[in-house]
């Protein structure tokens, strides 16, 4: 359990942890598919080509490695997101194009004649280290602290140098290869001038919006031939691939009345223990299930508000200093908690904060390992019930005291079987098998224990019904109608205006209409209610003074604008400013430049897809 925020991990920790995510995309992907690796590849392996780049093969074993790891990435970055269809296939995409520019960049290295020395990694390392490496270093003025940086060089051991060593080896031909692309960029004046007006030149408008909530919904329908007729114009926006549906059975491993006995009794001799004299630090490294501070004894060191799990942070900070808690649950398990002392600080905001020293001991409420191993014993002895006789797969299911439920569809592709996650090995498994075949168990992962499948419907590859997606339309086209109506009834106000009368008088007459005004805003700005770099915002630099604009579209509404004031950019202010702005547009106006070279490295290779033999 992390209670801290990182308190108990140390910086060479972290850094050679970000180390090793920087070595499995730079060195791992590029040891993977290097021309010399590829050049080993078996003849007989040619059916197995993934995709081939100007003559350089990555396998599809290899492929879906990389596939995997990027889908894992994903679940990591949000593990309650079911992935759609559309989702896995924009994934699968992106990994071969990371593929791909991995090997063009190896391509292009070699083309310049790029090297890079030992000698030159080790001065990198230390003149001028890259930023995957500075940023652990950081303090919280922003400032980069050398000096842990090369303490940590120091205590890191052989192998973690050499890792170091091998990502520079493959991070710094890369570098090289970018500073060569972009050697002869320039930023000019009038690139310098054109930035300091979109951020200088300022307006402020006044407006009547028409918005399609305006129109009644129920005023607009759309017909059912207009439903089919989009749906007939639009099929390929409704495809989808093979798809099953399957019975299953779960088998969550929960703990047993044995193991919460087991831990209620833990917690009584723990509390027994210590009141016969025991010393709280000795019992919480023998017995907390907190890794990070049981090491240490239980200690927490010194803690504000807003940093533990809550039922913890109540408690600790109700307790006097030097008192102990009683047993307290929260979302980790069960904790005891030793408040040593408290003191007062000053926070981002210079006000006082109290912080509290305390050490704790963790007891998880987690199934004992012999109740894991009984969950599992009972998921293989139904596998092998189910296998010889499939048919009776429910009433088996009941005997055992399980439920069946099933499935929604699902695909192949990504391996995602929704309510479930991701289970790219029993998806697998059901694709391969007839209609009423069972699969073996299936472990789940954690407690989620395992799963049995049966296959129990295939869906043949095509389109998603109408019946299926007609209210979808219906309301996307309900929507286009009411907007379209906003926008006859913009161009009626404007004609009025245009006749001679004021915005106020158009709102006077009717109130379905008010008349607002802006705060200034400049071209780069959002401005509320009306959004950014649109229509609008983009006719109120054109506009003249008190001049009414013709109606002008946003996605949700119609407008009418006229700019009531107009502040040029300051060119004095410019001229004193110029260099600074010249280097701040610099580095993007580089990274511009290398990737449209880049693009067009992709664009002129002789690129291979065979993915599609693969992936249906």
């Amino acid at each position: 359990m992390s209670m801290k925020k990182m308190r108990d991990y140390s910086k060479v920790f972290i850094w050679l942890m970000a180390i090793a995510f920087i070595l499995s995309t730079f060195v791992l992907w590029g040891m993977q598919y290097s021309p010399s690796m590829q050049q080993q590849q078996n003849e007989s392996e040619t059916t197995n080509v993934a995709a081939e780049i100007n003559g350089d093969k990555i396998m599809i074993n290899e492929f879906r490695r990389a596939f995997e790891q990027a889908l894992n990435q994903r679940e990591v970055q949000d593990p309650d997101l079911e992935l759609t269809d559309q989702d896995i296939k924009q994934i699968r995409s992106q990994t071969l194009r990371d593929l791909t520019d991995q090997i063009l960049f190896d391509q292009q290295v070699k083309k310049h004649g790029i090297q890079v020395t030992y000698e030159e990694v080790a001065e990198e390392l230390k003149t001028n280290p890259p930023d995957f490496l500075k940023s652990t270093f950081i303090d919280s003025m922003g400032v980069f602290n050398y000096a842990e940086y090369i303490t940590a060089l120091k205590q890191a051991d052989d192998s973690q140098l050499r890792m170091i060593e091998q990502t520079l080896m493959n991070y710094l031909p890369r570098k090289k290869l970018q500073d060569k692309v972009q050697a002869s960029v320039r930023v000019g004046d009038l690139e310098a001038w054109e930035d300091f007006v979109s951020k200088n030149e300022k307006v402020k408008i006044k407006y009547i919006s028409v918005d399609l909530n305006q129109v009644d919904q129920s005023s607009v329908t759309a017909t059912g031939d207009e439903i089919q007729k989009y749906y007939n114009e639009n099929k390929d926006d409704y495809k989808q691939p093979e798809q099953r549906i399957a019975d299953y059975v779960q088998l969550e491993i929960k703990m047993s009345p044995e193991d919460h006995q087991e831990l209620t009794e833990k917690r009584k001799m723990i509390t027994e223990e210590l009141a016969s004299g025991a010393d709280f630090a000795e019992l919480a490294s023998q017995y907390s299930q907190d890794t990070g501070s049981g090491a240490k004894g239980g200690d927490l060191g010194f803690f504000g508000r807003n940093q533990m799990v809550k039922p913890f942070e109540e408690t600790a900070f109700r307790l006097e200093d030097n008192e102990m808690s009683d047993w307290i649950k929260s979302r980790f398990g069960w904790h005891l908690i030793l408040r040593h002392s408290s003191k007062m600080e000053k926070d981002s905001n210079d006000e006082d904060q109290e912080k509290i020293h305390a050490s704790h001991i963790l007891l998880k409420e987690e199934p004992s390992n012999a109740t894991k191993n009984e969950v599992g014993e009972a998921a293989y002895k139904f596998s092998s019930d189910v296998s010889e006789n499939p048919e009776n797969f429910q009433s088996l299911a009941e005997a055992a005291g399980l439920t069946v439920n099933v499935t929604k569809a699902f695909t192949e592709e990504g391996g995602m079987i929704a309510g479930l996650g991701r289970m790219p090995d029993a998806v697998s498994s059901i694709f391969s098998k007839e209609i009423g075949e069972p699969t073996s168990k299936f472990d789940m992962g954690g407690d989620k224990g395992y799963a049995i499948f049966r296959l129990k419907e295939i869906i043949p590859e095509g389109f998603k019904e109408f019946d299926q997606v007609k209210e979808m339309i219906k309301n996307k086209l309900i929507r286009e109608k009411r907007l379209e109506r906003a926008g006859a009834i913009a161009d009626s106000l404007y004609q009025v205006v245009q006749n001679g009368t004021s915005f106020e008088g158009i709102a006077e007459a009717d109130s379905d209409f008010t008349v607002q005004e802006s705060e200034e805003f400049t071209r780069s700005s959002y401005v509320k209610n009306i959004g950014r770099d649109n229509d609008v915002t983009r006719a109120a630099f054109i506009l003249s003074l008190n001049t009414s604009s013709k109606p002008l579209k946003t996605n949700k509404a119609y407008y009418l604008i006229q700019v009531l004031e107009h502040k040029d950019a300051d060119k004095e202010k410019f001229e004193k400013e110029k260099s600074s702005i010249k280097t701040q547009l610099l580095a993007p106006k580089q990274n511009t430049a290398f990737n449209e070279w880049f693009t067009e490295v992709r664009d002129q290779a002789e690129i291979v897809d065979n993915l599609d033999q693969f992936y249906k």
